[in-house]
């Protein structure tokens, strides 16, 4: 069917279409955006360094290997005993905690479609997150925490720093070498009001019109058709 004469049988019917239109409206503010969400998040960052340290001494021992124990120290952050132990040092059930290492599940590709996909698939229903996140140049780790409230999350990112720390190993010997967890910057808490948007609402709406305008258009058409093969079944069989 051509626009025009779509058109036209939609003005023919144009009660029906602002009857549809009314009923989209109703479906749209009864999906409507949800109401605001209270929350906390929290900020910090550390950063490995030599026992004997890089600002103090020059060139020491094992500072080239800085980068990837950060990458390597990372990534042990997603174990299930890492996520234990924060849990109990904010006191909040285990269940109810969840670690994100976005390294572990980046796309290799960064177009916009693997970015959209990596970034709806880490939406989680927990109330307590921690992200973890390295710099792929300097030995640095960055820490982002979310939790119901904004002191919540502020504990929760020095439970997370302190789980860090924990995996460090400052003695070096003649098999391993070691490193040690400092912060570089202090633990920036804030509250946080998050809602969603009424794309989901404007978007059902407009499907739904959609949808009842070509029902409109069509249904009309098929009943004269299913009416017409009534009446001429009959004389064909005569």
């Amino acid at each position: 069917m051509e626009i025009v004469p779509l058109l036209r049988v939609l003005w023919r019917r144009r009660l029906l279409v602002g009857l549809g239109a009314l009923l989209a409206i109703g479906i749209g503010v009864i999906v409507g955006p949800a109401a605001p969400v209270h929350g906390g998040a929290a900020t910090t960052r550390v950063v490995l360094d030599t026992p004997s340290s890089q600002i103090v001494f020059r060139d020491p021992r094992g500072a080239d290997t800085l980068t990837w124990r950060a990458a390597l120290l990372t990534d042990l952050m997603a174990t299930e005993e890492t996520r234990a132990g924060i849990a109990r040092a904010v006191g909040v059930p285990e269940s109810r905690l969840v670690i994100v290492v976005p390294a572990l599940t980046a796309p290799a590709d960064p177009t916009t479609l693997p970015i959209a996909a990596t970034e709806a698939s880490a939406i989680r229903p927990e109330p307590y997150v921690v992200a973890f996140r390295y710099d792929t140049r300097l030995p640095v780790i960055s820490i982002e925490t979310h939790a119901p409230n904004r002191g919540a999350a502020a504990r929760l990112a020095e439970a997370a720093t302190r789980a860090l720390q924990a995996g460090s190993s400052p003695n070096t010997t003649d098999v391993t070498q070691g490193f040690v967890v400092d912060s570089v910057a202090p633990i920036q808490a804030r509250a946080t009001v998050t809602g969603s948007r009424p794309v989901k609402a404007l978007g059902l709406a407009v499907f739904f019109l959609c949808f009842w305008c070509a029902g409109v258009a069509v249904v009309p058409r098929v009943v004269r058709i299913l009416r017409g093969a009534g009446r001429a079944q009959p004389a064909h069989s005569a």
